[in-house]
């Protein structure tokens, strides 16, 4: 891991730990992430289309039934990429008064009851200074700006923080719903799948499902308390998918705008930097600053390298052997 802080004397801050840049590498490497996990959302929908429309070729030919399971299925995959970035988005969010190389680590050591937590306790009665942490903004007493020119960044501060506040709000009515679907040791769902349709409410009466809603997503746990079954359901369709779809990229967009802040964050030797990306629509007043922040953040290239032992690889490697030398004996 390097740093370059464009120093005439070449001499590295102390601030630049190998703790910090390692957290560093966490943050980078977590963007990459989330467009990984959007991809698999968005391509969960695009291959649920293309089965309505005839343009999967399935080699088994299934029958309506089956079809509608790989669309549940499919849904599902949907929703655990929503949970997932939303679970991202809450860990690198929560404590925000902590330092940024803390914050950081946060996304490999998060517990899942803290994601509760935070979704808990953010939202629209939470004051825009708990955004603005979040996001790591600087007061503007801490720019390099003219007096004259603060309004004018504070409304922008403002205005962002505003619209993350809408958003957060989204979010926890997102994990709200979605919690009591998530199968505590999967992380995922364990899924009904149905042989046959059961669309029939305990009246006898045919189902009738809200507008955009064609089918439901049954998933199942384990009370304790009443050792039985604990079934939950989730409305799923054209308008659900397009919902949770929109969750997933904007959770994925404010995440990486809290990552990109924490980011600065560190290559400003840990102090907050002003915020370049605006979220939710353009915020900046007409009238135009003389001044502008400046900063000089360093340019950090750290990555992660990791020597393994020969007996990691050696145990995989047997492993694939091992499969091999079954479907050979079998053919399965």
């Amino acid at each position: 891991m390097t740093v370059d802080t464009n120093s005439t004397d070449g001499t590295v801050p102390e601030y630049f730990t190998e703790d910090v840049l390692k957290s560093y590498t966490i943050l980078a490497s977590a963007q990459q992430m989330l467009q990984y996990r959007s991809f698999l959302a968005r391509n969960a929908n695009n291959t649920i289309k293309k089965i309505h429309q005839g343009g999967i070729d399935f080699q088994d030919s299934p029958n309506i039934q089956q079809e509608r399971n790989i669309i549940r299925a499919l849904h599902a995959e949907m929703v655990s990429e929503t949970i997932s970035i939303l679970e991202g988005l809450a860990a690198v969010s929560m404590n925000p008064e902590d330092p940024p190389e803390e914050r950081a680590r946060n996304l490999l050591t998060y517990k899942t009851y803290q994601v509760g937590d935070f979704y808990d306790s953010i939202g629209q009665e939470s004051d825009l200074s708990d955004f603005k942490d979040i996001m790591s903004y600087p007061s503007v007493s801490e720019l390099d700006i003219d007096t004259n020119d603060e309004e004018y960044y504070r409304k922008i501060m403002d205005g962002n923080a505003d619209a993350y506040r809408d958003f957060f709000d989204i979010c926890s009515d997102t994990w709200d719903i979605l919690k009591d679907c998530r199968n505590k040791i999967t992380h995922g769902f364990f899924l009904l799948l149905h042989d046959e349709e059961r669309l029939a409410t305990r009246t006898g009466g045919e189902r009738v499902f809200p507008k955009g809603c064609n089918d439901y997503l049954a998933t199942v746990d384990w009370d304790k308390d009443s050792n039985d079954f604990d079934p939950s359901a989730l409305l799923i369709g054209e308008q659900p998918r397009e919902a949770y779809l929109t969750v997933a990229r904007n959770a994925a967009m404010v995440q990486n705008d809290v990552i990109v802040g924490l980011m600065n964050s560190i290559r400003n030797q840990g102090d907050p930097v002003f915020p370049e990306r605006l979220f939710g629509g353009d915020h900046r007043p007409n009238q135009k600053p003389s001044t502008e922040p400046s900063y000089e953040l360093a340019n950090i290239q750290a990555e992660i390298d990791q020597e393994f032992e020969e007996s990691f690889i050696q145990r995989q490697e047997e492993f694939l052997e091992s499969v091999e030398e079954l479907v050979n004996k079998y053919g399965a």
